[in-house]
């Protein structure tokens, strides 16, 4: 959501690139919580929130460079991974 906001211009650069700065720092201490998790859990969950991190940080890159496109091209992505996210919270089997 917030990189569609900065794309559309509802947020400021530098709120958007702290924003999500902090949503990976966030993000890398969740994934080292994921040591605990069940086998399963894990193997499904860790390259995804790779993926995810890896995504937020060229979000951060492409709001500084003001590439709109790509940070609405990234946002879809998140978007989807964060569905795939929720549904291994959930119990469901990895797709």
């Amino acid at each position: 959501m917030l990189g569609q906001a900065w794309a559309e211009g509802a947020t400021p650069r530098a709120y958007t690139t702290r924003a999500l700065e902090r949503a990976v720092r966030e993000l890398d201490a969740q994934a080292r919580e994921l040591g605990t998790a069940p086998a399963r859990l894990r193997t499904s969950a860790t390259p995804l929130t790779e993926d995810v991190a890896r995504g937020l940080r060229r979000m951060a890159d492409a709001v500084r460079r003001s590439d709109r496109s790509a940070v609405r091209a990234l946002a879809d992505t998140l978007a989807a991974d964060a569905r795939q996210l929720r549904r291994l919270a959930d119990g469901a089997e990895p797709s």
